[in-house]
């Protein structure tokens, strides 16, 4: 597998099964027009597997989305 050389570090994902199985039930679901909350520890993907496919549905449906994100440190004030 290469790596494309003009990415900035952050944004490099490397895929694993776990990730491709989740991307794929998620698929499956939201095609089942079911609603779907993904949940895990820190760094398994989440975030990385809902912007995927929010990016390929934006560009398909000409649809506008935007990332969002909180931690155990937001607040209520702060949003």
């Amino acid at each position: 597998m290469r790596l494309d050389s003009n990415k900035e570090f952050h944004e490099i994902f490397v895929q694993t099964v776990d990730t491709i199985r989740n991307k794929y039930f998620v698929n499956v679901l939201l095609e089942a027009n079911s609603q779907v909350l993904l949940v895990g520890h820190s760094g398994v993907g989440k975030t990385s597997i809902i912007e995927g496919i929010l990016n390929q549905i934006q560009v398909s449906n000409n649809v506008n989305c935007f990332t969002i994100n909180f931690s155990a440190g937001t607040t209520s004030n702060s949003v």
